[in-house]
This record gives structure tokens, C-alpha cells and sequence, in this order.
């Protein structure tokens, strides 16, 4: 088995073999379709040709937007991905609204062949997908396993057996009621063991100090007391969020920081540790 990560002439040419990447012209509604479709045959055609650039747009712009997984060529499993911003836009992602969107790859669909089930396919798509997404940089990766009351979990068992963490659970009633495990994994878990704190300020002005270390090679993470998405405060005590750091990176992380106040520039820290700064 060999995977492969989704690719622009992947999608010209179209997978017949991947039901939900198979965005080719249509000439008429596959059989396998809902019976309603076959009187909207432009309006189906539009939706597919408005998917087909959402990933060609995704792949331009972060280098894929998915992985196949091919044995003798043949498409046997496949796995779809957005970046969190790009998946809330379309009205994608489940889980709570968060200052990691940017740090964050959430799982589209997870879909590997029925006669390949259960022997290891979709787990060595989430490892795959887990390698790209530390090859480029990403911090986190999300997913949700699918069920109702009635069946198993669809999708649980790669997650967990990839290092996934169950955060929460939730509930859709658009069609029917099917619930929702939502997985977190961040990829840098096990890489660094202590973090520490070099900066604090309102949302907006820790993006710019955040881009600005990240840009020197310093990685990063954003802390906060609250959940934006319930409470959107962005001023005052409670609309503070904390960056950090690795802890072997914080004497570095300082002197930058140090050097672009003393330049006088736009960032003005409200949390700088001027002890260790004499220290240093």
C-alpha cells in the first residue's frame, strides 16, 4: 500500500473511485445518486465544479487538502483535510471556535474501502496524515468520530490509535440526530516538556508577536482562561491571552522581543519579564 497526498492533476483528472472527490464534468446524474438530484443536473454540476476549486484552492495555497491511499493504483482509502479557518468558513467543523485556528488541520472524511476495512488502512492514514502535517508545520490536528445511539463509532478506532485525545461530544439535528466525538492531537505533545510564558496582551496584537517570533524560528503556543467562542471578550483581564514557549527557546525568544521594543517599534509588550532580561 502506498499513500500519496491529494494533488491538483488529481482532481482534473477525477476519482471515480473516491465518490467524494470525483468532481468531473457530469454528463448526467450517477445512478448512485439521491432521486431528487436527476432534476437539478446544473445545479449538481455547479456544486461540483464549486468543490473542484475549493481544493484546487486549498492545494495551491497549503500543498494539499488530502491523502489516497493506492494499492496496484487503485484508490482503497482516502482522507480529506481543511485548515480549521478554511472549515469554519464553509461551515465545516464541529468544535468550539478557538485562538488555534491558524495551528490547526481539521479532518474533512475518512473513508476507506469495505473489503479494507479493519485491516489497518484508515490507521496508516491518520499516521500519514499526522507526518504531513508536522512536515508543514501545522501544531494541532482535529477530527470527529461518527455514530448515533444505535451503531459503533465510525472512524474512533485509527484516532486513538494514533495518539487522538476525546475532547467533547456533540449532537447535529440537521437530518437526523447523530452525534459526535470530537479528537485533538497535537503534534508537538512530546517534543517539547516545558513551556513558559514571554508575553500577554489583548487578542489582536498577540497575533502580530506571535508571527513575529514564529518568523525567527521560535515555535509558539496561545493560552487563555476562557473560550472566545462562548465568551468573546477581547479586552481586559479576561480578553488576555498568553504566548509561550519552549523553555530551552525562552532566552531567545526574550532577546528578540527585547530588541524589537528597543527599536521602537509597533509591538509594546504588556507582560515582559525584565528580571530575566538582566539576567541574560
Amino acid at each position: 500500500m502506498k499513500i500519496v497526498p491529494l494533488q491538483s492533476e488529481h482532481l482534473e483528472e477525477g476519482l471515480p473511485s473516491c465518490k467524494c472527490l470525483d468532481l468531473r464534468p457530469l454528463k448526467e446524474i450517477p445512478a448512485w445518486f439521491p432521486p431528487y438530484s436527476h432534476a437539478y443536473l446544473d445545479k449538481v454540476q455547479e456544486q461540483r465544479e464549486r468543490r473542484r476549486d475549493f481544493f484546487q484552492y486549498l492545494v495551491k495555497k497549503y500543498g494539499s487538502a488530502g491523502l489516497l491511499a493506492l494499492q496496484r493504483r487503485n484508490v482503497i482509502g482516502w482522507l480529506t483535510f481543511f485548515p480549521k479557518e478554511e472549515a469554519r468558513r464553509i461551515g465545516w467543523i464541529r468544535s468550539a471556535d478557538d485562538y488555534f485556528n491558524k495551528e490547526t488541520l481539521v479532518l474533512g472524511c475518512l473513508f476507506v474501502k469495505e473489503k479494507r476495512r479493519n485491516k489497518g488502512v484508515g490507521t496508516e492514514l491518520v499516521k500519514a496524515w499526522k507526518n504531513w502535517a508536522k512536515d508543514n508545520y501545522w501544531r494541532y490536528l482535529e477530527a470527529a468520530a461518527r455514530g448515533n445511539f444505535d451503531e459503533a463509532w465510525y472512524g474512533e478506532k485509527p484516532l486513538k490509535n494514533n495518539g487522538f485525545h476525546y475532547i467533547e461530544e456533540r449532537i447535529t439535528f440537521l437530518e437526523f440526530s447523530r452525534a459526535f466525538k470530537i479528537y485533538r492531537c497535537d503534534l508537538m505533545e512530546n517534543k517539547v516538556e516545558k513551556w513558559v510564558q514571554v508575553w500577554e496582551d489583548e487578542p489582536y496584537s498577540v497575533e502580530v508577536v506571535k508571527g513575529f517570533l514564529e518568523s525567527h524560528g521560535v515555535p509558539t503556543i496561545l493560552e487563555s482562561d476562557v473560550v472566545f467562542s462562548v465568551h468573546p471578550f477581547t479586552k481586559g483581564p479576561l480578553g488576555e491571552v498568553r504566548i509561550k514557549v519552549p523553555a530551552e527557546m525562552e532566552k531567545r525568544a526574550l532577546s528578540l522581543l527585547r530588541e524589537i521594543h528597543e527599536k521602537g517599534k509597533e509591538i509594546s509588550p504588556r507582560l515582559f519579564n525584565e528580571e530575566k532580561q538582566e539576567n541574560d
